[in-house]
């Protein structure tokens, strides 16, 4: 779905796929409900001055998108760290590892894709084991959280829908231009070096070539 707040993307926020989306699900991130009880609050407005041709309920849509900016910004403050990109699925308390639900395929088939960004990977990992450990039942032996099925329960290496087979699958085995393909860097790669006896002065190969 949408991640990002309406005022910080009106052109996505006002997109044809996202016109639809204007009631709060259980399965929709904080950014989410606030874009969809914005868009909520548009079009009922919007009813109200076609009804009673009154045109000051357009202070419905102003005080609605003031009430959305400040649980927003009162969320960054609270939940999530200065450098995380909101571009970027998120975990939330119903999916907290941000993995691909079956009603997503059809309520979300645009979903973005799990941040990679390296400096991010710690802040996510906190915030996985915040939203996972929720009103999860707890005893003084759990002090180093591992009685909690973190074993069970991971990110799976496809976010996306349709899924990057072919990117993910290069990722795996594909090692580049062979040596005999001109690659000079894999040349030196493939040059011999033995293991050595570190015990011994003399540092002789383990084995014979």
């Amino acid at each position: 779905m949408n991640n990002q707040i309406w005022f910080k993307n009106l052109k996505k926020f006002f997109k044809q796929e996202n016109l639809k989306k204007f009631f709060p699900k259980v399965n929709m991130s904080l950014d989410e409900k606030l874009n969809s009880i914005f868009r909520l609050s548009i079009y009922i407005t919007i009813i109200l001055i076609f009804i009673t041709q009154n045109i000051e309920f357009i202070s419905v849509i102003v005080l609605i998108g003031l009430l959305t900016y400040i649980i927003y910004k009162n969320k960054n403050k609270k939940d999530f760290f200065t450098d995380y990109d909101y571009n970027y699925v998120q975990p939330t308390d119903d999916n907290p590892f941000m993995n691909i639900l079956l009603s997503d395929y059809i309520d979300n088939p645009n979903r973005e894709s799990l941040n990679k960004k390296p400096n991010v990977d710690l802040n996510i990992k906190k915030l996985i084991d915040k939203k996972f450990s929720k009103n999860l039942y707890k005893d003084f032996s759990d002090v180093f959280e591992k009685a909690n099925s973190q074993r069970q329960f991971y990110t799976t290496p496809i976010t996306t829908i349709p899924n990057k087979q072919n990117k993910f699958a290069n990722w795996l085995y594909n090692r580049g231009p062979t040596c005999k393909e001109g690659n000079g860097e894999q040349c030196i790669k493939n040059l011999h070096n033995p293991l050595y006896d570190l015990d011994k002065k003399n540092f002789k190969p383990l084995y014979d070539i």
